[in-house]
């Protein structure tokens, strides 16, 4: 399932684009709005929320751009579709600033609404594929660390009981703790990174 928000002013088109994503793409889930803050509340509200078509929303509090911006700090993963009407170049510059993903030029038909869309659930599915690899790696790696500080842990175990055979190796044991929580720092962040750049 993949849900996607509509934001426009213009209510006969918001309605139409809705019945058209619900009747032809069964996956979809679609939610509509006509303001700028409301949408956020929507989104706020469904944070699982992968796709968004916006239009300029001049005459709200909170402008497409405006909405735009707060979505993308929101979800840096969101997949926006802008909807031009008349915008002006700066308007375009912001936007592409920002990071829009795709145009939807009005008036459209059916099926241009319904390539935009279709491409866009793909990106949705490969960011996701991504970030579930991501996932996977990290936890396994630290599963492995923490193996490893338990293995640690019970050499220093048997040096606080006195074993002697094993004391002339807690330099060693403690030296290898502190690589170990290093090696695991450095893993996770480039984890961390690796996720950031998908």
């Amino acid at each position: 399932m993949c849900k996607v928000l509509i934001v426009d002013d213009d209510k006969d088109l918001r309605g139409l684009t809705q019945e058209v994503l619900e009747y032809s793409l069964p996956d979809v889930e679609a939610f509509s709005s006509s303001k700028g803050e409301e949408a956020l509340e929507i989104f706020n509200k469904n944070p699982d929320i992968s796709i968004v078509t916006l239009n300029s929303l001049r005459e709200n509090t909170v402008t497409g751009v405006d909405l735009a911006r707060e979505l993308r700090k929101l979800n840096p993963y969101l997949v926006l579709i802008a909807v031009p009407g008349e915008k002006t170049t700066s308007e375009l510059r912001e936007l592409m600033e920002i990071g829009i993903d795709a145009y939807l030029q009005k008036p459209y038909s059916s099926e241009e609404l319904i390539w935009v869309i279709n491409n866009a659930i793909n990106r949705v599915h490969k960011i996701r594929e991504l970030n579930t690899k991501e996932i996977s790696r990290y936890e396994t790696t630290v599963a492995k660390t923490l193996d490893i500080v338990g293995k640690a842990n019970a050499i220093f175990e048997e040096l606080n009981n006195g074993n002697r055979k094993n004391r002339r190796n807690s330099w060693t044991a403690t030296e290898f703790i502190r690589s170990i929580f290093k090696k695991s720092k450095s893993s996770s962040e480039i984890v961390g990174n690796n996720a950031t750049a998908g």
